[in-house]
């Protein structure tokens, strides 16, 4: 738990599934916050980030349909605040 009771908001993205689960458990266990939304295909991952509107997105450079360069620099240039890693 990050700033009191708010719990800081995760969006993961990689196109191996264990790689999420593996995150999942390491947020949930340590209580660095929550999961909103996993997705292992870039372009619905672009959708679903835009619609959720995480605190921290998580991604792997190398997904399937589009990269995550390419994510990353979608919402830099829309400027709406996230944090990529």
């Amino acid at each position: 738990m990050i700033g009191g009771d708010y719990l800081m908001r995760f969006f993961l993205v990689d196109q191996n599934i264990d790689v999420i689960y593996k995150l999942t458990k390491i947020i949930e266990d340590k209580e660095l916050g929550e999961v909103i939304g996993e997705e292992t295909d870039g372009k619905v991952a672009l959708t679903r980030i835009k619609a959720t509107v995480p605190d921290i997105v998580i991604l792997n450079l190398e997904i399937p349909n589009i990269d995550g360069l390419t994510i990353v620099n979608v919402y830099v240039n829309l400027k709406v605040g996230h944090h990529f890693s």
